[in-house]
């Protein structure tokens, strides 16, 4: 098949699929334009017209390969910095450290801008490559960059150099057995801190326990919207009285909750703005049929 002539309109899909798409080189690209607009072009035009725009991309897929493998293993390290940090609260520890230097901005969005300025220098992206970063505003939560606020942010942190005490977040990795509901009605209904089913008493296996932070995060989550999942139910042929306890106690709204450590010593304890909660929980198919 002869190559096609290179067009305005032509070029401009060839240099927006490249923006796109970095890691693609320009046997892909070549192939892309193949299979979408039924248009062949060399490698080498694709070439030219890259190094044209000031893009020096090599032949062939191992430089892509290559450059895909680079941005996805950094993209992995930071899933997996964000996924820590839902465990120990760092970014939430270090937002109430500095909250006191940025008193106009509210503090979800300084906390937004301190995991995209961690993210940012993990990946070693340029100034100018920040309101670029897509990926890495969706890991701070952030649709856009508000260049003039997160501008205030960075020159306030360069003049004030805050330094900031993370020896709190240590507590946030004592582990949570137990999650333990002190009711109205004088009951107490216990769950093991990943909240997968009751318990009569403390938990004392270590499959179900977690990090205090963790723990705290999710039931925090879970109130907010009026709701309290627990996963299922033991039950031998029958539905198990723990429920009908639990049940009757959430109905009679929460007192309070109290976070319990594997040797029976409560770690924390809160009082829920929003007592009466919905209970959901799951329970074994057969129970059905009984």
């Amino acid at each position: 098949m002869p190559g096609s002539k290179i067009t305005p309109a032509l070029k401009k899909i060839i240099l927006s699929k490249h923006k796109s798409s970095p890691s693609l080189g320009v046997r892909e690209i070549s192939g892309y334009l193949l299979n979408k607009y039924r248009v062949s072009v060399s490698k080498s035009s694709i070439s030219k017209i890259l190094k044209a725009e000031g893009s020096s991309l090599k032949k062939g897929p191992k430089f892509a390969l290559d450059k895909y493998s680079s941005s996805f293993n950094a993209q992995c390290g930071l899933l997996l910095l964000k996924a820590l940090d839902s465990q120990i609260g760092l970014f939430n520890r270090i937002t109430q450290e500095l909250g006191d230097f940025f008193p106009s901005l509210p503090l979800s969005l300084l906390k937004r801008f301190i995991i995209f300025t961690t993210f940012s220098a993990y990946a070693g992206l340029k100034e100018k490559e920040l309101k670029e970063a897509k990926d890495f505003l969706r890991l701070a939560q952030l649709n856009t960059l508000p260049v003039k606020k997160y501008g205030f942010f960075l020159k306030r942190l360069k003049d004030c150099k805050p330094e900031v005490d993370l020896g709190p977040v240590k507590d946030n990795v004592r582990l949570v057995s137990t999650v333990r509901f002190n009711f109205n009605n004088a009951y107490q209904g216990f769950s093991d801190a990943r909240l997968s089913t009751f318990w009569s008493n403390i938990c004392t296996l270590e499959y179900f326990f977690l990090p205090l932070e963790s723990v705290l995060q999710k039931l925090k989550f879970l109130i907010g919207r009026g709701v309290l999942i627990i996963g299922y139910t033991k039950s031998f042929d029958y539905l198990s009285p723990l429920v009908y306890n639990f049940y009757e106690g959430i109905n009679s709204g929460i007192k309070s909750i109290d976070l319990i450590n594997p040797e029976g010593k409560t770690l924390y304890s809160f009082n829920p703005k929003q007592q009466r909660l919905t209970l959901c929980f799951g329970y074994y198919p057969q129970i059905l049929d009984k």
